[in-house]
């Protein structure tokens, strides 16, 4: 599959069959973390993977946006390790790094015929609770990730529709 089939083809899965990812696949799809771009390379994008019934039971309780994904990659960032640039006031790259990740997951996972969807409706203190996770590891995104259902389809109302380039590039 070209990128670009990728970028065009992929939508987000709302209805995942039962089956679980082989690991071999899985492993092929978080390989891209290897070589996501971050600043300075600083890498401090982390991913928890939630596969467990526990951990399951526990990301369905936090989030009304699972939709029965029989995995799902929690994507975090250490802000510890993330640079920070020092002529923007507060400025930490993690969320970019880790958001730059989920991305490059997804699309490798559409590659492969894995579905995902990212979910962004969570608490990030009660997934911190939920999960032990330290303060410091930061929670950006929710990545379901699973085969999609065999009637599954994306939302008409969403899919294949935006904005024309002329409202989000602006030449100066």
């Amino acid at each position: 599959m070209e990128l670009s089939e990728a970028i065009r083809g992929r939508y987000s899965v709302r209805k995942f069959k039962e089956e679980q990812i082989e690991e071999d696949v899985m492993m092929e799809i978080l390989s891209v973390l290897e070589h996501s771009p971050t600043a300075l390379n600083y890498q401090p994008e982390k991913v928890y993977r939630l596969k467990s019934a526990e951990a399951m039971e526990k990301i369905n309780s936090a989030s009304k946006c699972i939709y029965g994904a029989p995995e799902v990659l929690m994507i975090c960032y250490d802000e510890t390790e993330c640079w920070r640039n020092p002529m923007i006031r507060g400025h930490k790259s993690g969320i970019t790094d880790a958001s730059i990740a989920a991305d490059e997951i997804m699309l490798k996972a559409w590659e492969l015929g894995v579905g995902t969807c990212f979910v962004g409706l969570f608490s990030d203190t009660e997934l911190q609770r939920l999960f032990n996770i330290p303060e410091y590891i930061h929670p950006v995104g929710l990545i379901l990730i699973g085969y999609p259902a065999d009637d599954c389809r994306p939302l008409a109302k969403m899919h294949n529709v935006s904005r024309p380039l002329e409202e989000m590039v602006f030449t100066l």
